[in-house]
This record gives structure tokens, sequence and C-alpha cells, in this order.
């Protein structure tokens, strides 16, 4: 069955017990209608933690049943209800990086960070699509700190990433089809 409902907390309100397996629905806006617009699907037997964005319980947080949100990799962190910097988005990009199938995290307005981050996650792309991002109220780095970033990166436990330098160009042409003057880098797993 198909729900179109105005809002995340409306959808939150439908009965489960009237849910069945692949019910889907429309949420037409996560505060009001027509400030975004989400495709949810129902699984009755999933006990995800509910992160307020791409996982929803409904009321009453039954032990099983949760809304999912449908996407092929990229979501916008709107859908938390991330609407300009007056929210902190900390929640929801910590639940975004904790979710495997998210492979980029878009930001469609300005957004604050209220602390530092460091995920162990690879293969993300965090695209801020323009915005300005602002870092009020996290706590100062102490002085030359290399790992004082807003967000760092330490790796994927498991994968070596290589980077591989092609040989300068030949003298005589400085470029050939033989000497690209560019670099690839590539991730093995538990390689060296």
């Amino acid at each position: 069955m198909i729900h179109t409902v105005e809002t995340a907390a409306r959808l939150l309100e439908l009965p489960a017990a009237t849910l069945h397996a692949g019910d889907v629905a429309q949420v037409l806006g996560r505060l009001v209608p027509g400030d975004g617009s989400w495709l949810y699907r129902w699984d009755p037997n999933s006990t995800a933690g509910p992160n307020g964005g791409t996982v929803l319980a409904p009321a009453g947080m039954p032990a099983a049943g949760r809304w999912l949100l449908c996407h092929s990799g990229t979501v916008d962190a709107r859908c938390f209800g991330v609407f300009g910097p007056d929210v902190p988005a900390d929640d929801a990009l910590d639940a975004l990086m904790a979710d495997g199938s998210v492979t980029r995290i878009v930001f469609g307005t300005d957004v604050n960070f209220t602390r530092r981050h460091t995920f162990t996650r690879g293969h993300v792309t965090l695209d801020f699509t323009g915005h300005t991002v602002t870092a009020q109220g996290v706590e100062h780095a102490k002085h030359n700190d290399p790992f004082g970033a807003l967000f760092h990166f330490t790796g994927v436990p498991g994968m070596t990433c290589v980077l591989f330098r092609w040989r300068s160009p030949c003298a005589s042409c400085m470029m050939c089809s033989r000497c690209p003057a560019r670099a690839a880098s590539r991730c093995i797993p538990g390689g060296r």
C-alpha cells in the first residue's frame, strides 16, 4: 500500500498494526509540507535503532517495525531536520556516517557543527553544495594539533591506500602518451 503523509511526525502516527511488509510512504515534508519530500519503506522485522532521519520508529517504539528511508546511496541531511545552522548537524552526520549504504551526504543548506568528528570509514562524499559550514560551539583545538580538524578521517581498518606516481614526462617531449603526468590511487583490502 502507498501512504501519503504531510510530515514525518504524521508518518509515525500511522498504527503499526495496520502496516504490511513493503508498504511505502511518501512524506511531503520533514517539519511542514514542502520543506522536502522523502520516500520510506515499512519493514515489520527491522529492529534498527531509530536515528531521526533514515530510520524512523512509529509511536510507542515497538520492538520491531521501522520506516526505512529509500535511497540509492545519496542522502540529504534535511531528512533529519537540518534546515540551517540553527539546528546542529552533528547527529545527522554521525547517523549517516554509521550507515554503510550511504556513500554521499548532501547538506542543502548552511550548516553548523558543535563538536569534532572522527571517522574510520571511507568511500563517502560530504557535499556541502557550496553552502557555509560553521563550527560555533566547538572547543578550540590545541596549538599545532594535527588531529584537531572538524572532520578527521583515520582510514578504513584493513585497507591500505596506495598513492601511485607515474614517472616524470620524457625530457624530450615533456608529455607523451608513454608518460602521463598524473597520480592515481587505489585501496587494497588487507594490502600493504
